[in-house]
């Protein structure tokens, strides 16, 4: 099991592999025209290497804010049992396991390394095709 700070640095080094190559392809098949067709796959591969950038931190943003408001939850239910002690209330706290707040997606890793794995394979779909026709 990757434990969460290599898990967070894997997702960043894959955002980072994905925008050097939604650049770097980008920019090879801006010359496409040239040759006389429709780099479809290279397309694709520059789209899904976008994906593999803006996916995860769409995913790390939702779970920062997951984490905020969970934060303020257990703040409002923590002063709310502080208030009843005040006033001499009975509180029962739950025996379950307390959430932990700002927990990484656990899946996050497979899902960067996935997008990745697709668009680097159009992309060499691309270029095998772009070989066979020089």
């Amino acid at each position: 099991m990757i434990d969460r700070d290599r898990r967070r640095r894997l997702v960043h080094l894959l955002i980072g592999i994905n925008g050097a190559g939604f650049v770097l392809v980008g920019t090879f098949l801006s010359g496409a025209a040239k040759l006389g067709y429709v780099p479809w796959y290279g397309i694709a591969g520059v789209v899904v290497l976008f994906f593999g950038i803006v996916v995860p931190f769409y995913r790390e943003f939702v779970s920062l804010r997951q984490g905020f408001e969970e934060v303020e939850r257990e703040t409002l239910n923590t002063a709310r049992r502080n208030r009843q002690r005040e006033i001499g209330h009975q509180t029962v706290l739950h025996a379950g396991s307390r959430p932990q707040p700002f927990q990484r997606v656990r899946s996050q890793p497979l899902i960067a390394i996935a997008i990745t794995v697709v668009g680097w394979s159009l992309v060499a779909v691309e270029a095998a095709r772009w070989l066979m026709i020089r």
